[in-house]
């Protein structure tokens, strides 16, 4: 009897620690991070950019770790490189819609404002929005729009419906050097325009971390049982 239960505790042992091993594995995915940072002269005024949070790219700005189509992520950190002068503390706001110059489908905006007169040159200046739950699920095909967001300067942590005329030449961003939207997969809203400017990209830096399943996160807390029976026994 004694070996029956010792053989049937290692077997519960041992299902247990699979598990754990399955989860762990399902979340190790972790932050995942794409960069465009070869800068070259800037845009002039600019209200708002768009980044398309694709799995995959058609050119060297890729994610590191590659994004899942399978897959939801949370939206952790934006940066941009830029070179404005406008005395405003800007939220980033962020919008799933973006048509005839009016914003839909407000998911949150920024932790932190920056100020564009802080520093003079180029420099790199980033938002926050771990906490914010803002989300986002990746296709596979560069610019299919899907899973592209708007990322709105604006006054106020709040929904708005139209970007704010910010003036000219006062909110600039750094100018990728070459490469189409799709290459890229971002673009600018120049003041009083109504579309993104594909051919014309920013450079950025865009931070995600994948959310755990809720299978997944059941089977995590089985694997932290696996491990407090292990130390018991």
């Amino acid at each position: 009897k004694m070996n029956k239960m010792n053989k049937m505790n290692k077997m519960n042992k041992t299902t247990l620690l699979t598990l754990s091993a399955i989860a762990l594995s399902a979340i190790s995915a972790g932050a995942a991070t794409v960069t465009v940072d070869d800068h070259n002269n800037s845009f002039g005024d600019v209200d708002a950019f768009a980044i398309d949070f694709d799995a995959t790219t058609g050119g060297t700005a890729d994610w590191t770790p590659d994004l899942s189509t399978s897959n939801t992520y949370s939206i952790d950190s934006i940066s941009v490189w830029e070179q404005g002068t406008q005395d405003t503390d800007f939220y980033l706001g962020v919008y799933t819609g973006f048509t005839g110059g009016t914003l839909s489908g407000f998911q949150g905006a920024s932790t932190n404002t920056i100020n564009f007169s802080d520093e003079t040159g180029t420099f790199k200046v980033t938002w926050d929005f771990i906490g914010q739950g803002i989300t986002v699920t990746p296709e596979v095909t560069p610019g299919s729009g899907g899973d592209q967001r708007y990322f709105v300067f604006q006054t106020v942590a709040t929904a708005q419906t139209t970007l704010v005329d910010l003036g000219d030449n006062t909110t600039t961003l750094a100018i990728f050097r070459n490469g189409s939207y799709a290459d890229r997969l971002s673009g600018v809203i120049k003041a009083g325009d109504t579309s993104v400017r594909g051919n014309r990209n920013q450079s950025y830096e865009a931070t995600l971390t994948a959310i755990p399943e809720p299978s997944s996160a059941a089977l995590l807390g089985l694997g932290g049982l696996a491990l407090i029976l292990r130390r018991r026994k």
